[in-house]
């Protein structure tokens, strides 16, 4: 139990780190602001990252 709440906590963070980099990315770089592609690219970042994170909270 306690690693799914982890592995649930660090998933919840990286969602936060993601949201956080493209609110700075779209503030900084106008012409991403209804980018498609961003949005795709971080979406594979959060899958990829949410993966790996439970991968290795259930090897440990």
């Amino acid at each position: 139990m306690k690693k799914i709440l982890l592995s649930f906590g660090c998933c919840l963070i990286l969602a936060a780190v993601l949201v956080i980099a493209k609110i700075s990315v779209t503030y900084y770089f106008t012409q991403l602001k209804n980018s498609d592609t961003l949005s795709y690219v971080l979406y594979f970042i959060f899958a990829v990252g949410s993966i790996l994170i439970i991968r290795h909270i259930i090897k440990n």
